[in-house]
């Protein structure tokens, strides 16, 4: 092995609370009734844009998600959350997804889920897919 490539967003920089903010000030802006923090994670949000055309249609989940950007990057130096400590690797199916198709062996950075969901995501991945429960794992898995 002669890298490791890292996802960004929720696995190398903890952007939760950013996420959050950001969703919320979107959601104010355009809806009368503001949807609650736990009603958007049963929605399972992965890719922002397509979570929100899914959930409010084409046109008001443009609108929603434009508002999401817009202040996640008007947010984002006073709530991005620093860097994990540790290793970092993938923190959705997507990234272990980009990771098959490249030929690369996937992992998945559970360390950024809930901790009663953890076990549960690593139960539903793949043999091939490596679960990483905390970020120096990796170091544990890598050739010497």
């Amino acid at each position: 092995m002669r890298a490791v490539l890292f996802d960004l967003d929720g696995t190398l920089i903890n952007t939760g609370a950013l996420y959050a903010e950001a969703y919320r000030r979107a959601f104010a802006a355009e809806l009368e009734t503001v949807p609650t923090w736990e009603e958007m994670l049963r929605r399972s949000p992965a890719s922002e844009r397509l979570f929100l055309l899914d959930w409010f249609g084409p046109e008001l989940g443009d609108r929603v998600h434009q508002r999401m950007c817009e202040s996640y990057e008007a947010l984002a130096e006073e709530l991005l959350g620093g860097f994990f400590e540790g290793v970092y690797v993938g923190d959705t199916p997507m990234d272990v997804e980009a990771a098959h198709r490249a030929g690369m062996t996937g992992a998945s950075a559970l360390w950024c889920r809930r901790p009663e969901d953890r076990e549960r995501l690593a139960q539903k991945l793949e043999p091939r897919v490596w679960a990483l429960h905390a970020p120096l794992e990796l170091c544990a898995r890598l050739p010497r």
